[in-house]
Parts: structure tokens; sequence; C-alpha cells
């Protein structure tokens, strides 16, 4: 009986000290987080509001993500930065595998969403939403560097991982048009988020991070961070064609 009680005893020890250890290593991990937008050039911008008058309504484009809507305050063929929603804050985390789904819908309107940021071994799904067959591709620099996916007939899905790193671009064979950048390396930990809104990595073990902030018409900004054990560090960006373009 008193063996019994002592497994018992050192069973519970064991446990408690597998609990300490795990909410020691938990305290020790940190978190990067905060708020990206983007705006326009402010010279665009305020040659605009001296000029509005001279625009009507009905001029500004229909497109939801790329163009002012009807209505809007911005001329023609002017960006509305405050509405877009294809923007990307990537950390470089030497310790991140991949394995992440993104997800592409090729609809008749284009590509949804119209860039994406990846990790080598992390998997893109695309579906057709088009009434014909299409053969989708993933092309980067070199001669060799492509990934073809299986033919895609109407409201078929099909998944590809990853094996390509550097500046890639997503093609359809059957329209020039159909084009998705994609940023990808080893390591890559994103999010994709609107202009205006939060982001947020959490469970990072401590150590110097890249934190890059991506819009694909308007290029990337760099910080580098230096992330305590515990931490909680708070880091903001505004990306404009102005600030990214020196």
């Amino acid at each position: 009986m008193m063996i019994r009680s002592a497994f018992a005893l050192m069973c519970v020890a064991a446990l408690v000290a597998l609990g300490l250890n795990a909410a020691r290593a938990d305290e020790s991990l940190g978190t990067i987080h905060g708020k990206i937008k983007a705006k326009g050039h402010k010279e665009v911008l305020a040659k605009w509001a001296r000029e509005r008058d001279r625009f009507q309504d009905d001029d500004a484009p229909d497109s939801k993500y790329d163009s002012p809507p009807k209505g809007s305050t911005l001329p023609p063929g002017v960006i509305n930065y405050a509405n877009i929603s294809s923007m990307y804050v990537i950390i470089e985390d030497a310790t991140y595998k991949g394995g992440k789904f993104h997800n592409l819908v090729i609809t008749r309107n284009g590509i949804v969403p119209k860039a994406l940021a990846v990790a080598v071994n992390d998997v893109i799904r695309v579906r057709n939403e088009l009434p014909e067959y299409l053969n989708v591709y993933i092309a980067g620099d070199g001669d060799d560097d492509i990934i073809e996916f299986p033919e895609l007939s109407e409201d078929a899905s099909e998944t590809v991982k990853v094996t390509l790193s550097g500046n890639l671009e997503l093609g359809v064979d059957e329209d020039e048009d159909l084009i998705v950048p994609i940023v990808s390396a080893p390591g890559l930990r994103t999010q994709r988020v609107s202009s205006g809104s939060e982001y947020e990595f959490e469970d990072l073990n401590p150590g110097q991070y890249k934190v890059r902030f991506w819009y694909w018409r308007l290029g990337s900004l760099t910080h580098n961070v230096d992330l305590k054990p515990g931490a909680r560090v708070k880091l903001d960006e505004t990306l404009s064609v102005d600030r990214v373009f020196k």
C-alpha cells in the first residue's frame, strides 16, 4: 500500500513539474501586433482635391478593390487605398516549416485575392468559377521554375504545394490577364489584412525578426524587431507611394 502511495505521489509530482515547465515556456513566448494601412500619394490627392469639381460622379470606375466606387471623391483610375484588401504583414521565422492553406478564386472579374504571400511548403488551393477548362501554373524566374495545377474544370478546385522561392507569378494559359503576384520564401508567416485593420502574430519565440509590410502595387517596408521573452511589441505601418519609393 505504501509503495502504491509513493508511486502515486511521484506521478503527481511529475505532472506538476510538466505543467510548470509548460507555463514557463508559454511565458517566454511573445507577440508582434499592430495596424497596417495604405494611403495614396499626397501630391496626387492634393491635386485631386483642387480639381474635384471637374469630374462627375458617374465618371468613377466600378472596381470594388482597386478603384473608387461611383460617387467617390477620388478621380477615375486612382486607387482607393483606404479600401484595399490584399495587404500583407510578413514575419520571417526560421522555425516555421510551412503548411498553411491559401485560397484563390478565379471569377469573371479576375482572381481573388489579387496577391499572395506564402512560405515554402504552404499550399495554394485554386477554384475555377468560369464556365471553361483552365490550365493554371505558378512560375518563377528560372526556365524550369514552374508548378502546374491539374486542369481545372468549371466549379472545380485543385491544390499544389509551393516549392519555389522568390517573386513568383500565378497565371492562366487561357487568359494572360489573369495574373496573381506571389512572394515566397522559407519560414514566412503571413497574414492578409485590409487597409486599417489589425494584425497579430502570437506564440513567437524570443529573438530577432524581420517584419515586412507589403502591398503588391506599392512594394514593401521592413522593420527589425528584437522580441524579448514574454513581450508584446506593437508595430504600426502605413504604405504610400511617397514612403515606399524614396
